[in-house]
Order: C-alpha cells, then structure tokens, then sequence
C-alpha cells in the first residue's frame, strides 16, 4: 500500500489534468455518503456541518482549502446547502 500526502495546489493540479482524472467513486456514491448528514431527508445538509464533515471525517481538508471548495456553492438564506448538486458541481470541475 502506499501511502503519501498532497498539498492543495497539487492536488488541484491533478484534478484539472486534461487526460481526464476520474474521482474514486461516482456522484451517487458521493451523494449517498452526504444523505447520512441530511437529518431532515430533504435533501439538504448545514453549510457548518458541510465543513464538518470536509475538515474532520475521512480526507480531511484545511479550513482554506474548504473555503476554495465552496466558492461558487450555493448557501441558502437558511445556511443550508444542497449537497446533490454540491457533489455534481464539484466532479464536474
């Protein structure tokens, strides 16, 4: 197994590589694994649990590179966010 770390300007790099990098998953995996946070089963999780589960749970982020994730991310005036079309806007990048 190997097992090394990237910083966030290469792992940009690498996602925006032309030959096409292919995440480790699909959208609906993804979004199946955010329906755990989505209490309410509507389809929208917090925006401060979003960052919870990106900076704490699995590959954890850096509080910066969340912030360049969500640029761009819709937050409703609720401070939710929908994380169907999160997961499909960020593998579409």
């Amino acid at each position: 197994m190997c097992s090394f770390q990237v910083d966030y300007k290469t792992f940009l790099t690498i996602l925006n590589r032309p030959d096409g990098f292919k995440p480790a998953g699909t959208p609906e995996e993804f979004i199946r694994g955010f329906q755990v946070f989505d209490k309410e089963g509507n389809g929208f999780i917090g925006a401060g649990e979003l960052r919870y589960v990106l900076t704490q749970l699995g590959e954890k982020m850096t509080d910066e590179e969340v912030d360049e994730l969500l640029k761009g991310v819709q937050v409703g005036a609720d401070g939710n966010v929908n994380y169907e079309s999160f997961v499909r806007t960020i593998l579409s990048q």
